[in-house]
């Protein structure tokens, strides 16, 4: 069950990571207004792939639903059973149906407006109005989409669990449930640690990305009436968003490590490497978040400086990198966090193990003895 677990978990992730990852590239190239121009009192479009990226991306998240709805046919999600270790599972899976439905329409209403040629004129046929995709739009569907992923993720671990602990088979024989039943629930808790961490860190890392390639630059600014304008641009929602789950995942990190006792007075070897681990963990997190809320801060930020005589205007914009740079150290704060947690739980299983040694190394290899000369 847990190989099982662990196959439907990679697949579903790497499912949502690529369609949220296409879906962000469909935001990052979609059509601007700054790039349709008139000719002929035409609106003319530039060639863009974001209509095939954003196709891309609805088709995975589609892939991703009926991944997750056939996997728990088997499981029996929709059970009639109204306990509340049941009613968990049900309300992340229609939360992950609700997500992978509302993803997929934005992602083909986007994708089929990006690059629909025409446009407007009034009634005396002098101004002519474009039409784009308004910004944001590939960038909720791809978050959407991987919020998909992630309910289903977290529904089918619930449930799981709940079976678990619903339907003990009284399986006498059974070896390893007799051997170590608290290895077994240690295992179980440590890969759904993993798991979170790993989800929220994906999603951290996403959004930060996602801000980054939607986030203002010096050519989408222009000056009108000796003012910076800034074009709107969802690269501050995308930063905050990063930012907060980067806070929920330092948070959930920093409570299992509570209960873990990881600052616990130990010095030895086995104990420093998950507390420096866990460490860098924190120092991660916390640049992580200064950065990106300081791009998200500063990113649509209006006005500008001119120059002692009033002609050289300067307007300002947040440093290429800087979303990419939080989204990578969130992202390693995650996999700190992860790394801190199987060390831990390593050192622990070393350090608190009953005597099985006695019962498997010794019994494999017996201590060779050489016969006794007798005189």
């Amino acid at each position: 069950m847990e190989i099982k677990m662990i196959s439907f978990c990679v697949v579903v992730a790497l499912l949502g990571i690529i369609s949220a990852a296409t879906g962000f590239a469909a935001e990052a190239t979609a059509t601007k207004s700054s790039d349709v121009y008139i000719e002929d009192d035409t609106c003319v479009y530039p060639s863009s792939p974001a209509l095939a990226l954003g196709f891309i991306s609805a088709i995975f998240t589609i892939i991703t639903r009926i991944y997750i709805s056939v996997t728990f046919g088997g499981c029996s999600c929709c059970r009639k059973d109204d306990s509340y270790s049941t009613m968990i599972p049900k309300i992340l899976y229609i939360f992950s149906w609700v997500a992978s439905v509302v993803a997929v329409v934005l992602l083909l209403a986007a994708a089929t407006l990006n690059n629909e040629a025409g446009g407007d004129a009034d009634s005396y046929g002098y101004v002519i109005t474009c039409y784009v995709v308004k910004p944001g739009i590939y960038a909720a569907g791809a978050i959407l989409a991987l919020l998909s992923a992630v309910f289903g993720i977290a529904a089918y671990i619930t449930l799981i669990s709940a079976t678990l602990m619903t339907t003990n088979p009284t399986v006498a024989n059974d070896v390893e449930l007799e051997k170590s039943p608290i290895k077994s629930e240690m295992e179980i808790k440590m890969i759904s640690f993993c798991v979170v961490v790993a989800l929220l860190g994906i999603i951290s890392a996403a959004t930060g990305f996602a801000a980054e390639a939607t986030a203002t630059k010096s050519s989408d600014v222009y000056i009108e009436d000796d003012t910076c304008v800034y074009p709107s641009s969802p690269a501050l929602a995308l930063g905050f968003i990063s930012a907060i789950f980067t806070i929920i995942t330092r948070i959930y990190i920093s409570v299992t490590f509570g209960g873990c006792s990881c600052c616990r007075k130990d010095d030895s070897y086995s104990t420093m490497i998950p507390k420096v681990l866990y460490i860098l963990s924190w120092v991660a997190s916390v640049v992580a978040v200064v950065l990106l809320l300081a791009a998200a801060t500063l990113n649509n930020e209006a006005g500008g400086d001119a120059d002692s005589y009033g002609y050289v205007i300067t307007c300002y914009v947040v440093k290429p990198g800087i979303y990419a740079a939080g989204a990578i150290l969130a992202l390693l704060s995650a996999v700190f966090g992860i790394a801190a947690y199987i060390t831990l739980i390593s050192a622990t299983q070393m350090t608190t193990n009953p005597t099985v040694a006695n019962d498997v190394e010794l019994e494999k290899s017996p201590m060779y003895q050489s016969p006794q000369q007798h005189q």
